[in-house]
């Protein structure tokens, strides 16, 4: 087994924060009067919005995770059976507790205003993915888990251009990438159409296979790129701004990773990301269900705050119940 990448676990716990606290912000943004006064920390990072900041780290840590881990070589067949037992069990596991538990998913199912055979698309876990062109029994995983999928059906693709045909794989995917942003006119919002997100995963391939580390020169470079998407309004597509402000970011913390190491912040990493999945699964349920309970027009600041504490207690004892369950079916059922 290859040694653990810190910075790989920095960043992703630093991603997962950056997750949940969007969506603990979205609530006092998606209702008739927004009241952004009342969110927590932060709702914009570089100029993006903090979702989008988030998801653009986790597809260059995903790109980097996958090639550090097969670098040398790749099983096909092993790859796929590792990837569906990853993924599917525990969304399943979930699926079926919120499908049961909250009375909008059955009522969903029973009445007939979404065709049954919808139920496919929960299957194969890209209802999240497809639910703003299709209607879907969509409650849990967003559309990252779609996407995700998506990417690791390509990924030995992915791989075998970085690894033979470095150069003229990254000049092709740069051009495809400039040309689908100028061109862009399917009905499927830009930031999760796989084509448009490419160069963040292939950078994170990139990077640990040819750069590996961030000289101070780079570091200097990445801190321009973000401090400008932060103190300047640069009329530039989202999406570019976007993977620039992704990829900086990733640089930037690769940097910040080796500087606070210690055996907190490893072990506080190593946490998160053992139970990443289980939280990106629960976290916007949890959420959801315990803020809709609130009056939020009545709450100030502090206790915005203290409600999203309350959320991170109960989004991390479902998640290590979730990762529980889930090591048990995986042990009695995949021998996993």
């Amino acid at each position: 087994m290859k040694k653990r990448l810190f910075y790989l676990d920095f960043i992703r716990a630093v991603a997962v924060i950056s997750i949940v606290l969007t969506h603990y912000n979205a609530v006092f943004f998606y209702r008739a009067v927004q009241l952004p006064e009342k969110t927590v920390f932060t709702y914009m990072v570089g100029g993006i919005p903090i979702g989008s900041w988030g998801v653009s780290l986790f597809l260059i840590i995903s790109g980097a995770a996958l090639m550090y881990t097969y670098n040398d070589s790749i099983c096909l067949k092993t790859f796929y059976k590792k990837r569906l037992l990853t993924l599917f069990p525990m969304f399943y596991l979930v699926y079926s507790m919120v499908f049961f538990v909250l009375p909008l998913g059955y009522r969903a199912f029973s009445s007939g205003i979404i065709p049954r055979k919808n139920i496919l698309f929960t299957l194969i876990g890209m209802d999240g993915y497809l639910s703003e062109v299709v209607p879907t029994f969509y409650l849990v995983g967003e559309w990252f888990l779609g996407f995700i999928i998506l990417l690791y059906i390509i990924f030995p693709l992915l791989r075998k251009g970085v690894t033979e045909y470095p150069k003229s794989f990254a000049v092709i995917s740069l051009m495809v990438y400039i040309f689908l942003v100028f061109n862009y006119h399917i009905p499927f919002h830009k930031e999760k159409f796989l084509l448009l997100r490419l160069p963040e995963v292939l950078f994170g391939m990139y990077f640990v296979k040819y750069m590996k580390k961030v000289s101070v020169i780079t570091l200097i470079g990445s801190l321009c790129v973000f401090f400008s998407g932060t103190l300047f309004s640069i009329q530039i597509d989202q999406i570019f701004k976007i993977t620039l402000i992704g990829i900086s970011s990733f640089l930037i913390l690769v940097y910040v990773s080796e500087k606070v190491k210690n055996k907190y912040t490893v072990s506080v990493s190593a946490f998160l990301c053992k139970y990443s999945y289980a939280i990106f699964l629960v976290h916007h349920v949890i959420i959801d269900s315990f803020m809709s309970r609130i009056n939020l027009d009545l709450i100030g600041l502090k206790k915005s705050y203290a409600f999203f504490f309350v959320c991170l207690v109960l989004i991390g004892i479902a998640s290590m119940s979730v990762y529980k369950l889930d090591s048990i079916i995986n042990k009695k059922i995949f021998n996993k």
